[in-house]
């Protein structure tokens, strides 16, 4: 009897100790699913907070260089928050321009401008360049236009302005914060104003971010971009066109004034 007293004792404390074990390998695993799980959400909504702080910054970036390029101001900074982000001012659009009066061609020489870009987390980007503002996804650039670019398109006139973007010294710079000094540059010049009525007028974008352009410049009423090269990151755009009875979007029209424009813009990036 005492011997059967020992082994049922035995297999109570077997039992207790196993169920013990069991308890804290599951509070365990439930502390490690639940903080990982948790990170991960507080990762995102930080990471989301930041692009968010960053949209604010790049519209006021957008004002800073409107004061430039519109009302003639000499400088202008941003201070930019970035976090985990990184601030560069490297890549390189190129536009296009040329008109038909008639028979004859005109076009202007291509514009460059660097467009200065926020690269947060899951490759997401915010892009300003000339003027135009983009929130950027995906290797394919794929987004939303925060602010249209420059342009005037009615059905009397056409006005283009390019704030023409240069990046001077480091271009790209990490860490807590940073810091966009635009200055104005000398030789800022008209390029053409005409008073006359043109048949024809294109604007082709070479870029990284030329579906962004595409879905800017085509969304406005007087504005058609009906060819496109992927394989050169090109868009090319019809600005008052001649029309299209099958498209109603589509009205037509001979601007009676053509303006073309470009402000050169020094850009240094600091911390």
């Amino acid at each position: 009897m005492t011997r059967n007293r020992s082994l049922a004792a035995d297999d109570r404390s077997v039992s207790e100790v196993v169920g013990y074990v069991l308890v804290i390998s599951l509070v365990i695993t439930t502390v490690g699913v639940v903080s990982v799980s948790g990170v991960s959400v507080l990762q995102d909504a930080r990471e989301a907070e930041q692009i968010e702080n960053a949209k604010r910054a790049f519209d006021l970036l957008a004002d800073n260089m409107g004061d430039i390029y519109r009302e003639g101001a000499p400088s202008r900074s941003t201070e930019i928050q970035l976090g985990s982000a990184q601030l560069v001012a490297q890549e390189t659009t190129r536009f296009n321009v040329s008109w038909y009066n008639g028979s004859d061609r005109e076009r202007a020489s291509p514009l460059y401008t660097n467009s200065v870009i926020y690269r947060g987390g899951g490759d997401r980007r915010l892009v300003y360049d000339s003027g135009a503002v983009f929130s950027l996804s995906g290797p394919n650039g794929s987004g939303a236009v925060l602010r249209e670019p420059p342009f005037v398109t009615t059905t009397d006139r056409v006005l283009l302005t390019f704030p023409q973007v240069r990046s001077q010294g480091t271009t790209a710079v990490s860490g807590s914060t940073a810091l966009v000094r635009a200055t104005t540059q000398p030789q800022n010049r008209r390029l053409l104003e005409r008073n006359t009525t043109y048949d024809d007028i294109w604007v082709n974008v070479t870029s990284t971010h030329w579906r962004a352009w595409q879905t800017a410049l085509s969304s406005r009423q007087q504005v058609a971009c009906p060819i496109t090269d992927p394989g050169n990151s090109t868009v090319h755009c019809q600005l008052l066109p001649a029309g299209d009875p099958d498209d109603p979007s589509i009205p037509g029209g001979s601007p009676d004034v053509f303006s073309l424009a470009k402000t050169k813009i020094s850009v240094s990036l600091t911390r």
